[in-house]
């Protein structure tokens, strides 16, 4: 599998896999975060596996049991920027991590996911030339 470097940042492609139900193709990447529940108060850390516009896989140790519907506040850094959005958990894995599903609670947030987006679709086209 070949990776591709984005503004600094290692990226690898995605690769299709089978029985896919997403309606978004995930990028994968490595991006390290930080995720708080929004209520009660709970900070814990990971890294972002994979990224689509409508969310992405979390990697962390953390022993937690989120219920899902849980909601987060995910801060993250990738391709040297830094975003900010609310997201709920879709499927919890303790000790190894989370799908969660973004939930923009402003156009500001959303934009900024959908132009990292592009540009990651856009690096993935150029380096498949």
């Amino acid at each position: 599998m070949h990776s591709l470097t984005i503004n600094g940042e290692i990226v690898i492609p995605s690769i299709p896999e089978g029985n896919e139900r997403r309606r978004h193709p995930r990028h994968l990447c490595e991006a390290m975060a930080v995720a708080s529940v929004v209520r009660p108060e709970l900070l814990f850390r990971g890294t972002i596996r994979n990224i689509s516009e409508a969310g992405c896989y979390f990697e962390t140790q953390a022993r937690l049991s989120l219920d899902p519907s849980t909601e987060v506040c995910l801060r993250f850094k990738l391709s040297d920027r830094r975003y900010t959005t609310r997201a709920r958990v879709k499927n919890m894995a303790p000790g190894r991590g989370m799908g969660l599903e973004f939930l923009f609670a402003n156009g500001k947030a959303e934009h900024a996911i959908q132009s990292l987006i592009r540009a990651l679709d856009t690096a993935k086209l150029a380096k498949s030339l």
